[in-house]
């Protein structure tokens, strides 16, 4: 019998909504206060740094929702994408993004996501797709929703015999994803914050 969640897949029509909902999940996530400290602020811009990396993912990636409700939220990206690519960026929406963020905020982000893709680009290299987000909804935490996303792209993966990285700011995340197979290839501070940084590889089944 077959127990694999299933999963569907996100489109430019769902990235307002799913902006929110990221926006909201990662509010009290330590790159969250690290990049815009003010609770305030952080609650009311998040949802424009979140829609242009949803709008990446639908793009140049895959973007899954445990349904249309989107309980959970994956954003996976390919090899070749997971440096993120400034033109690819532009067409994502980060102009318009950046000017609604404001440069200090634009600063963090764009700090922090070349120190991520340097860590990844160097502990990471060879694997075959990076989850490069996952959200799920306050309202549905503690369900089982992300275990459901993660299990339904594994699934996939296994199959073509592919292997996956991800990376992550908060210590809890890590015995989670060990679950699923991921082991820490990396830990270390951001620079210039005093957020911690891990990355973690799902190599290849035996």
């Amino acid at each position: 019998m077959n127990t694999t969640p299933t999963t569907i897949r996100l489109n430019k029509a769902h990235v307002k909504r799913a902006s929110r909902i990221c926006a909201s999940a990662f509010y009290n996530y330590p790159q969250s206060i690290t990049m815009i400290p003010d609770g305030k602020k952080r609650r009311r811009i998040m949802s424009h740094v979140f829609e242009c990396c949803l709008n990446y993912g639908v793009l140049y990636g895959e973007v899954h929702a445990i349904s249309e409700n989107m309980e959970g939220i994956a954003v996976w990206l390919p090899a070749n994408d997971s440096t993120l690519s400034f033109s690819k960026m532009v067409k994502a929406g980060f102009l318009n993004m950046a000017r609604k963020v404001g440069p200090t905020v634009l600063y963090r982000l764009i700090s922090g996501l070349l120190h991520s893709s340097s860590i990844l680009d160097k502990h990471a290299r060879n694997t075959d797709w990076t989850l490069f987000q996952l959200a799920v909804n306050p309202f549905y935490q503690g369900k089982g929703h992300a275990g459901a996303l993660l299990k339904s792209m594994l699934k996939r993966l296994d199959e073509k015999r592919q292997s996956c990285c991800l990376d992550t700011h908060d210590k809890k995340n890590v015995d989670i994803y060990k679950r699923y197979g991921f082991e820490v290839v990396y830990s270390g501070l951001v620079p210039q914050t005093g957020t911690n940084l891990w990355t973690m590889v799902r190599k290849l089944p035996a």
